[in-house]
């Protein structure tokens, strides 16, 4: 079902793998001998990594995903699953501490998202991909149904509706928390 140009978000999600992990580009790096320290200007926190930690952040500077970088992880060393498992959760902690961000891959008209340590991820429709991007802690819930109707030419109410939809879509899923 469909509603004006805009398809429903039921149905339309999938799973799918791959999105990237990359750096946050506010959080301020500094190596002292062996020491690695990250600062992230928005709350003023310091973490002080270990060899592992760091050698994860660096991975992620360029954009990798999860997959890759466990990967990339196993070249370097014999993984148990319990370090593998103290990865994810390490990469897990640096993605919720703001850290790292999670990097939707953009193809055509879908987004993929995919949460740290989760077996599967999402593909949105182009709309709910449009939606996911406006949501950036600023915006309000208007000022994204606006940008949704000039994007779609839609009316007020056809982009205020598919907008509820999507975001109570992503609430449910826990992929985004209201603040």
């Amino acid at each position: 079902m469909h509603i004006g140009n805009i398809p429903q978000i039921s149905g339309e999600i999938e799973t799918k793998k791959h999105p990237e992990l990359i750096q946050n580009t506010d959080v301020l790096f500094r190596e002292e001998g062996e020491d690695v320290l990250l600062i992230n200007p928005s709350d003023r926190s310091v973490y002080h990594l270990n060899q592992t930690a760091a050698e994860l952040w660096n991975i992620c500077g360029t954009g990798h995903s999860t997959q890759e970088v466990m990967e990339e992880m196993r070249e370097r060393y014999e993984l148990d699953d319990e370090q593998e498992a103290d990865i994810i959760e390490t990469l897990n902690d640096m993605a919720l501490s703001g850290l790292l961000k999670i990097r939707a891959k953009e193809n055509c008209d879908d987004v993929y998202l995919h949460r740290i340590g989760a077996s599967d991820s999402y593909v949105l429709n182009e709309s709910s991909g449009f939606i996911w991007c406006e949501i950036d802690g600023h915006k309000s819930v208007e000022q994204i149904i606006n940008n949704l109707c000039n994007e779609y030419e839609l009316d007020f109410e056809e982009a205020k509706t598919q907008t509820e939809e999507v975001l109570q879509y992503f609430l449910d899923e826990v992929l985004i928390t209201v603040a």
